[in-house]
């Protein structure tokens, strides 16, 4: 069973990322979102120390992030450094969960992309809108578009934009499907096909299915 704490977190973060918006705090709203679960990452395996990494001598725990190695030798050697060398040893099903999630493994692609958005600097000034002109925009997709709400800014930047799609006249009513993507994040997620509140919401689900598995090992001890 997942701890509150976590579980109440992972709800909120599923509630803030459905509620994003097109709008010029896209991007902020996004990586602030994937900060909180590449967090709640760093928190899975904390408890893993807790629980295994006091065997290790170390008296203090040292600075624990949930690792993300582009290699075995890298992921062993991280592991190492956290004094969890022993891990595959006293746990192997829980050093599975971890090494399934690491970059060198087909499952762990997700969770390099989150870790470099997630490590993105920005300032967020008080007070005052950014407006960040968009590398690009896809509306639509060749589906019928009724446009709500569009503003654009003094030099034709879009700053906001809210609209429905359906696949004809008749058809079911959707939130208009949307790409508005600034440099960095665009250039990240390029070749994934997932704009990034897509992304977002797939990295809260699958830290969730992670965060259940490790947990659930160690209720049983």
């Amino acid at each position: 069973m997942l701890p509150l704490s976590i579980r109440r977190e992972l709800e909120r973060l599923e509630r803030k990322i459905a509620a994003l918006e097109v709008d010029e705090n896209l991007d902020l709203e996004v990586h602030e979102a994937l900060q909180s679960v590449s967090h709640v990452m760093d928190r899975i395996m904390a408890a893993i120390w807790d629980r295994y990494g006091a065997i290790s001598g170390k008296k203090n725990r040292p600075n624990i992030y949930f690792p993300s190695s582009p290699s075995r030798e890298h992921f062993d050697d991280r592991l190492k450094q956290m004094g969890l060398s022993h891990l595959e040893d006293v746990d192997p099903e829980l050093f599975s969960i971890v090494l399934l999630a690491q970059q060198f493994q087909p499952e762990g692609e997700w969770v390099k992309l989150l870790k470099k958005i997630a490590n993105l600097k920005h300032e967020r000034p008080p007070e005052i809108k950014i407006e960040r002109k968009p590398s690009g925009i896809g509306i639509g997709r060749g589906r019928h578009v009724y446009i709500e709400r569009l503003e654009t800014g003094a030099f034709g930047e879009i700053k906001a934009l809210r609209g429905w799609e359906s696949d004809d006249d008749l058809g079911p009513r959707r939130p208009l499907s949307v790409s508005l993507l600034p440099d960095e994040i665009k250039h990240i997620l390029e070749g994934t096909h997932q704009d990034p509140r897509a992304f977002a919401k797939n990295c809260c689900g699958l830290t969730k299915s992670i965060a259940a598995k490790v947990f659930d090992r160690l209720s049983k001890g």
